[in-house]
């Protein structure tokens, strides 16, 4: 959502950041697109800004799914840990 905040606002100081204007919708979608990593094509920024902002969601959406990943493989290895201390 705060990605999606960025790029409306970034969109309304100047349409030209971005292949297209963006709608509250447009913004959100773009910022999903983005998270997924798909990339269809259909919006891009189209300014040194906007890239630079996308580039920054990119590397905090690695980091996110980095901690996330480091989460569950630690949980994961404390259940093997307890269970192994059980038997």
């Amino acid at each position: 959502m705060l990605f999606a905040g960025i790029y409306l606002s970034l969109s309304a100081s100047d349409p030209g950041n971005f292949s297209e204007p963006l709608s509250r919708i447009g913004s959100l979608y773009f910022t999903v697109v983005t998270f997924g990593t798909v990339g269809f094509g259909d919006i891009h920024p189209a300014s040194d800004v906007g890239r630079m902002i996308a580039s920054a969601q990119i590397i905090l959406d690695l980091v996110f799914i980095g901690l996330i990943v480091r989460v569950i493989l630690g949980a994961s290895k404390r259940t093997l840990e307890s269970g192994a201390q059980k038997g």
